[in-house]
C-alpha cells in the first residue's frame, strides 16, 4: 500500500504530465511542504486534497487558473475533491510553499540600519588623527590597538590601522586586520533574519565607519585578485546607498574592465600634479558603464 507521500507525489507528477507539460514545479513545491511540515502529509485523511492544493498554489501564483487556464472545477474534478475544499485548503499549504502570496508585506519589509552614536571613541579617534603620535608608526599602533579595545565595533580604527600595515610592508597584518573589521561590520548590520539593510544611508554620520571598513576590504580583496568577493562587497555598497557617496559605481565598473586593484585606478586619473581629474573619472564612467549593463545598468537607469 502506498504511503500518502508516495501516493501525493504520484498525484502531482502524473498531473503535471498530463497538464502542465511535465512542469516540475509543483513538486517542488510538495518536497518543500514535505520539508517543512511532514505531519501535513503523513496525517492527511484525503491526500488527494493535498495534491490538488499543491497544483493549485502554483496555478494561481503563475495566473495559469480560471478563465483560459485550469479552472478550480475541473482541477478539483480531476482530483475527486470539492472545489471550496481546494481553494479552502491552500492558504494552509500557501503558508509553507509560498509565503509571499500570503505576507507579501511580511518579505518584502524595507530594512535600513542606522548605527549608534559612538561618540566616547570617536572623540578620541579624531584627536589622535590631529596628534603629533600619527606620524609615529609604533605610537600609532599602540594608540588604535587601544581604541579597538575600548571599541571594537568602530570601524575607522581599523580602516586607518591597516594603512599604517599596509605602508610598512606589513600586507598580511593589513589583510586580517580588515577581515576582522569586515566580519564584526557584517554582523553588526545583518539582521536577525541574516539580511544585509536595503538602506545603509552615507546620510548618516553613523554609519560612515561601517561604510568605509567595507569599501576597504572589498579593495584588499581586489587587491588579492579575489575580484568575485570584492564585487559581492561594491555592489551591496551601491545597492544599500545609490547615492553612492563612496563610489562603488566606479570601482565595479573598473573591475569589469580588468583593472586590478584600487590603486591601478586612482593612477588613471591623476592629473601628474598629485590631484584628482574629477572630470576625466566622470567621463570614463559613462563611456565606459554602458559596456556593463547587465551588472550595472539598474543604477544607471536612475540616473536617467
Amino acid at each position: 500500500m502506498m504511503t500518502n507521500h508516495d501516493l501525493i507525489k504520484h498525484q502531482i507528477k502524473k498531473f503535471c504530465f498530463e497538464k502542465l507539460k511535465n512542469n516540475q514545479e509543483p513538486l517542488e513545491r510538495f518536497e518543500k511542504l514535505v520539508n517543512s511540515s511532514s505531519n501535513m502529509i503523513e496525517n492527511a485523511l484525503k491526500p488527494e486534497l493535498i495534491s490538488a492544493t499543491i497544483i493549485f498554489s502554483y496555478l494561481r501564483e503563475h495566473k495559469l487558473n480560471g478563465r483560459g487556464g485550469i479552472t478550480t472545477k475541473q482541477l478539483a474534478d480531476y482530483f475527486g475533491v470539492k472545489p471550496q475544499a481546494v481553494t479552502s485548503k491552500v492558504f494552509d499549504v500557501d503558508c509553507i510553499v509560498n509565503r509571499s502570496a500570503i505576507f507579501p508585506d511580511d518579505l518584502k519589509e524595507h530594512y535600513e540600519f542606522i548605527d549608534i552614536d559612538r561618540f566616547e571613541v570617536s572623540e578620541e579617534y579624531y584627536e589622535f588623527l590631529e596628534s603629533l603620535e600619527a606620524d609615529d608608526y609604533k605610537k600609532s599602533e599602540k594608540i588604535l590597538l587601544k581604541l579597538i579595545k575600548l571599541d571594537p565595533d568602530f570601524f575607522d580604527t581599523y580602516t586607518v590601522l591597516h594603512e599604517y600595515y599596509l605602508n610598512n610592508g606589513k600586507g598580511t597584518k593589513a589583510y586580517n586586520l580588515m577581515q576582522k573589521g569586515y566580519e564584526r561590520a557584517m554582523n553588526l548590520v545583518l539582521n536577525k533574519n541574516g539580511k544585509f539593510p536595503d538602506s545603509l544611508p552615507w546620510g548618516f554620520i553613523e554609519n560612515r565607519h561601517i561604510i568605509r571598513v567595507m569599501f576597504n576590504f572589498a579593495a584588499l580583496l581586489w587587491l588579492n585578485s579575489d575580484k568575485k568577493n570584492a564585487l559581492v562587497i561594491f555592489n551591496r555598497l551601491l545597492k544599500s546607498n545609490p547615492d553612492d557617496n563612496i563610489g562603488a559605481r566606479y570601482v565595479i565598473v573598473a573591475i569589469h574592465e580588468g583593472v586590478k586593484s584600487i590603486y591601478e585606478f586612482e593612477k588613471m586619473f591623476d592629473d601628474g600634479s598629485g590631484n584628482w581629474d574629477w572630470e576625466a573619472q566622470e567621463k570614463w564612467f559613462w563611456e565606459t558603464a554602458s559596456k556593463y549593463k547587465s551588472e550595472i545598468g539598474w543604477w544607471l537607469e536612475l540616473e536617467e
